[in-house]
């Protein structure tokens, strides 16, 4: 009997051990991640303002292809904006750039 009680004492301590190396490694992982996601989400926002300006700039195209008589320089940004959101394609959902 005294042998079946040292081996359940050995195995609850390599359980413990297991446990702490377990939780280390999911640790690292999480650790290594992080930073990683951060670079992704930074990567999607530029990614999304460039479809965003391809999309402003082929709506521009169309306007002036259109209308080339029109004098862009004397029309007022609000004016444009709503002229070229009829250009702009039916899957752009985003609203029109801005600069900052």
């Amino acid at each position: 009997m005294k042998t079946t009680k040292s081996l359940l004492r050995f195995k609850k301590a390599v359980t413990l051990i297991e446990m702490t190396t377990v939780i280390l490694v999911m640790l690292t992982l999480i650790g290594i991640s992080v930073p990683t996601t951060r670079w992704v989400s930074g990567w999607k926002l530029g990614k999304q303002a460039s479809e965003d300006l391809r999309a402003v700039y082929v709506a521009q195209r169309m306007y002036i292809s259109d209308n080339p008589l029109v004098i862009i320089a004397n029309e007022d940004n609000a004016t444009l904006r709503n002229v070229l959101a009829g250009y702009l394609p039916p899957s752009y959902s985003g609203t029109m750039p801005t600069i900052k």
